[in-house]
């Protein structure tokens, strides 16, 4: 796409308001065509997609607020860990999610600062998702964890370590600034997000008496499931313990 742009000023300053992908479909369509009605077609591949993507996001999204009110870990938890009779979805979580979403998105309307200051957390809270678990794995469960039927073996500890780098490296660089000088209006606020999330989540679960940590018990597993974890738990000890004669 960079190979295409006729004028990069346009992509900022253009009709497009500082869509730069419209404002790029518009002009690559204007100066071969002398009309831009096929690069405003051309837009509809990524709304489609876009659009695809979100119910991905509602389902995928409502269903893990379902499963951590089901297992307790959330408030209200009787409430949203319940699944609707006649529709088999979790409907009150699938509206919960709706709901927080719009609420989040009602800054665009007023200020695209704090709008972007609230959404800014995305790219970074993902990737330190994908890292936890990964460093734990390596970590504090590195003699209790149940490997799965497919595992890599002798190489999961290069994988783990390398993966836990590369996301570490990828924070970083997405809580730099994008421009300078930095002011206000185009401070990268990714670190205060990241930062106000991680202190409200180890907050909820170490404070005393009120605190996670005091109640939760985890995902409550199906006895069949359950007894095929500690099945093959008790077939990695054994494996792992020397024989004696």
């Amino acid at each position: 796409m960079l190979f295409c742009v006729p004028n990069p000023d346009d992509l900022l300053t253009g009709p497009a308001n500082g869509f730069a992908a419209a404002q790029l479909f518009y002009d690559v369509f204007y100066a071969r065509f002398h009309s831009g009605f096929g690069g405003m077609l051309l837009l509809l591949v990524p709304a489609s997609a876009m659009l695809l993507c979100l119910l991905v996001c509602m389902m995928a999204g409502s269903r893990m607020i379902f499963s951590f009110a089901r297992n307790g870990g959330v408030p209200f938890s009787s409430y949203f860990g319940r699944v609707h009779a006649q529709l088999r979805t979790p409907l009150r979580a699938v509206w919960l999610l709706a709901g927080a979403s719009a609420l989040f998105g009602l800054p665009q309307l007023f200020s695209t600062v704090v709008f972007n200051a609230v959404v800014s957390i995305t790219c970074v809270g993902l990737l330190i998702s994908y890292a936890i678990p990964i460093a734990c794995r390596r970590t504090i469960s590195r003699s209790t964890f149940v490997p799965g039927p497919f595992n890599l073996g002798k190489y999961s500890a290069v994988v783990g370590w390398g993966a836990v780098a590369w996301i570490s490296l990828a924070s970083v660089c997405f809580c730099l600034p994008t421009a300078y000088p930095v002011a206000s209006n185009t401070f990268n606020y990714s670190s205060v997000a990241v930062g106000i999330v991680f202190v409200g989540t180890v907050g909820s679960w170490v404070f005393p008496k009120w605190g996670a940590r005091q109640w939760f018990l985890g995902p409550k597993l199906p006895p069949k499931l359950l007894n095929t974890w500690l099945s093959r738990k008790d077939a990695m000890t054994a494996r792992r313990s020397p024989v004696r004669v």
